[in-house]
């Protein structure tokens, strides 16, 4: 697990790419835009340059959009997986209303959009070197804009296909050996990064337009 004292020695490539269509997450919308982030560094390979040591996926939702177009609130919470994750402790699906103590933990000042990062997966070889926090980091720095908040989905990593090259290259099952003190260790680590567990599950939010140290500055 690296921490937010790290310092990475490597030079590394970040790259954005969004993807609007991804099937997993349900229909595109105006309100969403889809991210695949991608980190290279020197592979010192003949005829590959390049390795891929890091990858991570994240959704940047326009609420401040939706609510100047009279959107309806329920399919904006409602339109996939995600968005639903969260949305459940800011709107209630019952009786059709924004809840105002969540609101009230966020300034809006800045705008009302929200920034969630739902997955960030390392190889072992660069875990502990100070690239995640980096990454969260970059993401903020480039994404944040308009925000009201940024969300973390400190999902525990599962590794879904042993045939899948990616998935068996992160070793997981190292990982999963005593998962309730992985889990400590993750929602340890994001509260270092400043992000708060308001509502006792595995998000974690963070003021987007307060004053944010560990976010303010990309090393």
């Amino acid at each position: 697990m690296d921490t937010p004292e790290a310092i990475i020695k490597k030079t590394y490539r970040i790259q954005y790419v969004m993807d609007n269509n991804i099937d997993h997450h349900g229909d595109s919308t105006d309100y969403c835009n889809y991210f695949e982030v991608e980190v290279f560094t020197d592979a010192d390979e003949p005829g590959n340059p390049f390795k891929t040591v890091a990858k991570a996926n994240f959704a940047k939702f326009s609420l401040t959009k939706a609510l100047k177009d009279g959107y309806s609130m329920i399919d904006f919470f409602d339109m996939n997986s995600l968005s639903y994750n969260f949305g459940k402790h800011l709107f209630d699906f019952d009786t059709h209303k924004m809840i105002p103590k969540s609101f009230k933990m966020f300034s809006s000042k800045y705008g009302s959009d929200i920034l969630l990062l739902d997955n960030l997966e390392l190889l072992p070889e660069v875990r502990g070197t100070g690239l995640g926090h980096f990454m969260i980091k970059d993401i903020y720095a480039r994404f944040s804009g308009g925000c009201q908040m940024m969300i973390l989905n400190a999902k525990s990593s599962v590794l879904i296909s042993e045939h899948d090259h990616w998935a068996k290259s992160l070793e997981l099952e190292k990982l999963a050996k005593d998962p309730e003190f992985d889990k400590y260790k993750l929602f340890a680590y994001c509260q270092k990064l400043g992000f708060q567990n308001h509502f006792n599950d595995q998000l974690f939010f963070l003021d987007a337009a307060a004053e944010n140290k560990q976010m303010e500055v990309v090393n």
